[in-house]
């Protein structure tokens, strides 16, 4: 009798959790032993056409390895076998988002990163608008750049790997740069007083802003309004005397 043969295929890339076919073909009712990541030796019986498939999900790179074959005839003849296919699962790709300024005053520049999977591309989305693209690095980083006039939501929506076969996925990360309101302060106050008398300098603005003012040109001062905007300078006056507002601040 002839010595029974094998051979094993698949296809050989394919992504995390997708199904792939291990075709064993052959001696037709032969039996054949193979390994799987070389572990314990399994058996699979061809049918009478020499065929036997295994089909089944991936979530890792897997070996499988011929180790013999022996006939279904009388006597069995066994033939020790070699052939190895690898079914390469390609990691599902993913990716966050940051930026490094979470508030920004009206027309200043924040810097968002996409970090993830090398070669990447990522849909995102801004505002709830049209989905937008950007492809990470060799590295798995790319960067956008730009001045905020409005608060903007940067939405992740997918990810999808490079190259073949293309693995993708949902994301649901954000990011919200909130664009803070330029601040603003007025001054008020009694403008006419005997000698010696008592007045209040009112300032009003954006709660809990510095503001920053002279006195008769003099040198720069600050004060802090509070929670409701408002801080006050209480004095008694003996010559005119000039407020002049330099600046007022946040911070972010």
């Amino acid at each position: 009798l002839p010595l029974p043969t094998a051979t094993i295929s698949s296809n050989t890339t394919i992504c995390a959790n997708e199904s792939a076919t291990v075709t064993f073909t052959g001696t037709p009712n032969a039996t054949v032993i193979y390994k799987v990541n070389g572990g314990t030796d399994q058996s699979i019986l061809l049918n009478a056409s020499g065929s036997a498939t295994i089909t089944k999900t991936f979530v890792t790179t897997t070996i499988y390895s011929l180790v013999s074959i022996s006939s279904g005839d009388s006597p069995s003849c066994i033939q020790p076998l070699t052939s190895i296919i690898t079914i390469t699962v390609v990691p599902m790709p993913v990716v966050t988002i940051s930026s490094d300024k979470i508030n920004v005053c009206p027309n200043e520049s924040a810097t968002l990163t996409f970090t993830g999977t090398p070669n990447a591309t990522v849909v995102y989305t801004v505002n709830g608008g049209s989905n937008q693209t950007i492809v990470l690095d060799s590295v798995g980083i790319a960067k956008i750049t730009k001045a905020f006039t409005e608060t903007s939501i940067y939405t992740l929506v997918s990810v999808t790997t490079g190259g073949l076969p293309g693995c993708s996925q949902l994301q649901t990360g954000s990011i919200t740069i909130n664009v803070v309101p330029l601040p603003v302060v007025t001054i008020s106050g009694t403008t006419s007083i005997c000698p010696k008398s008592m007045a209040t300098v009112t300032f009003t603005g954006t709660p809990n802003a510095t503001v920053t003012y002279s006195i008769n040109g003099g040198t720069e001062q600050k004060i802090v309004l509070d929670g409701l905007g408002i801080a006050t300078i209480t004095e008694t006056y003996s010559v005119t005397t000039i407020y002049t507002l330099v600046n007022v601040s946040t911070e972010n």
